[in-house]
């Protein structure tokens, strides 16, 4: 867009789900948090979602609470017959095929008013349709396109990369990407990182274990987010060290669907680490705040087996800086842009087990170097928000 900046207030923005939103987990939260952004900046904001039946499912009156996000935009559900086990051609075909049915739709209407319409989304299948059809429109009332992604997109989205009118990404090494493979001008790709995932407070920690019933003074680490099993192992086999040096040491994990936490309790079982371990299960990310308050240190390991390792900025990593606790983080290849220097606003580790388990005595050693960290984390995070985000994106738009 060219000229005077337009005047979003008035403008309609249409967030595409790349799921089901009833899903209780971490990834609706993102999707919600960008909307409500948006919807703040006074931007008429829809979150369309595909109905996929599933186990763990939340009622869609519910979602509000249960992720702790204000009812401030309108959630739409398209009917399909997916279910959370469904081949991933199978949803890919129906992923399309209520795209195309929504940008016909919402085409149709888009040529008969004025206002700016934006949509964004995370899976190029969903915006293929508006790519492909948005050029039957006069150029005035076409739609405005921005695909977000956190991994370099496969060659075969080249046309959607290049097609939209921005690209969203969370670091500055997958900007460069971008703009290099797909040939893409570089002020056409914005970087903006994700921010804190639900509303995290620094609470008391003697509070916080009594509310949860958690022992008043033992030393606690506590992950919390997604559990994969190549990285609670490794937390599983720092445990055995560590309790062997802090007495009555205990790691807390939070999360996890059923089939994980059966294979945690069995895998710590066979490493003898089951006194040493608390398992919360799955908590709705609304409370999630309080296990990062009870705890006295935060944990992030992201395995190199994860697809996404090259490009992974731990979405728990803000939630941490914002808990005011010491964090303990193996190394990422983006582990400087989210955390700075080793001891900067993280203690930095390798990948297995011992020095993992160092790491992780370095925080509780750390003394009056510990609120100097957390006082570093804590501004540093405090910048980041959804709503710069969403403000970095119109102002992109506008130029």
């Amino acid at each position: 867009m060219s000229g005077n900046a337009p005047s979003w207030e008035n403008a309609e923005l249409l967030f595409l789900a790349p799921g089901d939103v009833r899903k209780g987990r971490v990834e609706p939260i993102l999707w919600m948090q960008t909307c409500r952004a948006f919807a703040e900046r006074g931007l008429d904001v829809s979150l369309v979602s595909f109905r996929t039946s599933r186990p763990d499912e939340i009622p869609l009156s519910s979602i509000w609470d249960h992720f702790g996000i204000p009812e401030q935009f309108r959630v739409y559900e398209l009917p399909t017959p997916l279910r959370h086990k469904s081949p991933v051609g199978w949803t890919r075909l129906w992923f399309a095929v209520g795209a195309a049915t929504v940008a016909l739709a919402k085409l149709s209407r888009q040529a008969v008013r004025s206002r700016p319409l934006i949509v964004i989304s995370r899976l190029p299948t969903l915006l293929a349709p508006w790519i492909a059809l948005r050029g039957l429109l006069p150029a005035s009332r076409r739609p405005i396109i921005v695909y977000e992604t956190h991994t370099l997109p496969r060659g075969s989205a080249g046309w959607v990369v290049r097609g939209v009118d921005l690209v969203l990404v969370n670091s500055l090494k997958l900007k460069n990407e971008v703009s290099e493979c797909f040939d893409v001008l570089p002020e056409r790709v914005l970087q903006a990182y994700n921010a804190p995932a639900a509303v995290v407070r620094q609470h008391p920690k003697e509070d916080a274990r009594e509310r949860l019933g958690l022992p008043p003074t033992d030393p606690i680490a506590c992950h919390a987010g997604k559990l994969v099993k190549d990285e609670v192992e490794l937390f599983l086999r720092a445990t055995g060290l560590l309790a062997e040096r802090i007495p009555k040491f205990r790691l807390l994990l939070v999360g996890g669907n059923p089939d994980i936490l059966q294979w945690v309790r069995r895998r710590a079982r066979e490493l003898d680490v089951t006194d040493s371990l608390s398992l919360a299960g799955f908590v709705e990310p609304a409370k999630v705040e309080f296990y990062l308050a009870a705890a006295d240190v935060l944990l992030v390991h992201i395995a190199r087996t994860v697809g996404t390792f090259q490009y992974a900025t731990p979405t728990k990593s803000y939630d941490y800086m914002a808990a005011g606790r010491p964090i303990v983080a193996a190394d990422l290849p983006l582990w400087t842009e989210i955390f700075g220097g080793d001891g900067e606003r993280a203690i930095r580790t390798g990948h297995d087990p011992e020095s993992f388990a160092q790491g992780v005595e370095r925080a509780f050693s750390l003394g009056e170097r510990g609120p100097e960290m957390i006082d570093r984390a804590s501004e540093w995070v405090r910048q980041v928000t959804w709503e710069r985000r969403a403000e970095a994106v119109l102002e992109a738009l506008s130029r």
